[in-house]
């Protein structure tokens, strides 16, 4: 299972009012747009035929779509496939976040390594410590009663 991506939302997109103009169907379908985008590292494309899976009501989705395409700025279509107008000016990229991923895994490697490297080496001896043993005064003195 892969890890769970965030898409970014403003915190006030409920007074937006091209967002509160919407109705539930056509937010609905919205967010879930944003959601695939997110999820599926697509850049704010969601392709014509995964529609339909995000809008999973009895309503026909062509009620919603149309809301979401005359509004200016919220979706937009580009052949088959619809974006998500500004989606990259809140989100990561797919690049991004696959340079983040592999900078963090070249350092998980780099820190395997060491460990490994330090589980090879032998144990430093004790050896050399056994005149410092000898030589620790206790502090009480324990006696055994029998």
């Amino acid at each position: 299972m892969t890890k769970p991506r965030y898409a970014k939302l403003k915190g006030d997109a409920w007074r937006n009012p091209k967002l509160a103009g919407l109705s539930d169907a056509a937010f609905r379908l919205w967010i879930n747009c944003v959601s695939y985008c997110a999820d599926n590292l697509t850049d704010g494309e969601v392709p014509a035929h995964i529609l339909p899976a995000l809008l999973p009501t009895a309503l026909p989705l062509d009620v919603p779509l149309a809301e979401l395409l005359d509004e200016p700025g919220l979706l937009l279509r580009q052949g088959q496939v619809y974006v998500v107008a500004k989606y990259l000016d809140h989100n990561v990229s797919r690049d991004e976040i696959e340079k983040h991923s592999q900078m963090q895994r070249k350092k998980a490697e780099k820190r395997w390594a060491n460990k490994k490297k330090k589980e090879a080496d032998p144990p430093p001896s004790a050896a050399g410590n056994t005149d410092g043993n000898a030589k620790y005064k206790y502090k009480h003195k324990h006696k055994n009663k029998d």
